[in-house]
């Protein structure tokens, strides 16, 4: 089988930085196993399991298109000691299965008195800048971040991928864990020793703005700033829990820039928590606008490399 697992350090894009976490992982572990639509023979978004049905026979499943019934098979499991990766090709079509997500997978290891682990991945693929449409490109973080026992991690680069599918193939928790499509095919070294936190972290180090971010943003962020000097740029990683330290450390610059993809929740929660910290600088927001993502208005919508440009040339 072609793969990148066994390289020490390689380039590779993100979809194959995902491929090689779990890759490694369902070599040495069996009770890893892959579920979702038509995934056995399309091998999933990114093919990120392509061929997995031939290398780990049984073990990557075809699910019913049913969500709500996928992702309760996944959960169930979970509880008897397996580690299930459930893909929603689409993060508009786990709302499907939020009943599964929110009460079932977050609650039941409290609910058991900490008797039943849920080690279960949802893996949910954010599609939003490819003109599918309001119903197939919605950016819902927001409704995972406030979830009390459901962690949520969001890679931005193919470094992330791998360091945060690595974590996520070793937790106890459920996790949700978003790619963004658009993402897929962005390329970077990666390094064969993953970091073992999912903590955020200053990309790139300024003294007069910091921008807070997080996904594909963190992209944006970095071609908007190309030519301007003195820009710190935080790449949150993981939005439940996030990086409250690490913010408030980047945030010495004075002036805070927030970004999402979303509707702003994530940023109000990191604006108020700079604001509950004492923090006195000024903080701006930049979120898509608030209406559905129709396919003719996605480019005026969502935030982009040029919008960032212009609210960073009026804050340095």
């Amino acid at each position: 089988m072609n793969n990148t697992a066994n390289n020490e350090n390689a380039s590779m894009t993100y979809a194959e930085a995902v491929r090689k976490a779990v890759y490694s992982h369902m070599k040495n572990d069996k009770s890893i196993v892959v579920l979702g639509q038509d995934i056995s023979a399309w091998g999933g978004a990114g093919k990120v399991f392509s061929g997995f049905a031939e290398e780990f026979p049984g073990r990557v499943i075809d699910t019913p298109i049913s969500e709500a019934a996928s992702a309760g098979m996944a959960i169930g499991m979970a509880i008897q000691g397996m580690r299930p990766i459930i893909e929603h090709t689409f993060a508009d079509f786990s709302l499907h299965a939020m009943d599964q997500i929110i009460n079932q997978a977050a609650k039941i290891n409290a609910l058991s008195n900490k008797q039943f682990d849920v080690p279960v991945i949802f893996r949910i693929i954010v599609n939003s800048g490819r003109n599918y449409g309001a119903t197939h490109a919605q950016n819902l973080e927001s409704l995972f971040i406030d979830i009390p026992g459901l962690k949520m991690f969001y890679p931005a680069i193919p470094q992330d991928a791998f360091d945060l599918m690595n974590i996520a193939l070793q937790s106890s928790e459920p996790i949700v864990f978003v790619e963004h499509k658009l993402l897929h095919n962005i390329t970077g070294q990666v390094l064969n020793h993953p970091t073992s936190h999912s903590r955020a972290e200053i990309v790139q180090n300024g003294s007069k703005l910091t921008i807070i971010t997080y996904g594909r943003m963190v992209t944006e962020a970095f071609t908007a700033t190309a030519n301007i000097p003195d820009v710190t740029i935080v790449n949150l990683r993981s939005l439940s829990p996030i990086d409250a330290p690490t913010i408030l450390t980047a945030a010495q610059t004075g002036n805070v820039l927030l970004i999402e993809e979303g509707y702003g929740t994530v940023s109000a929660k990191i604006a108020a928590f700079l604001t509950d910290a004492g923090f006195s600088g000024k903080i701006t927001r930049l979120t898509s606008q608030f209406e559905p993502l129709l396919q003719n208005r996605e480019a005026e919508i969502l935030p982009n490399a040029e919008k960032i440009r212009e609210i960073v040339a009026s804050l340095v």
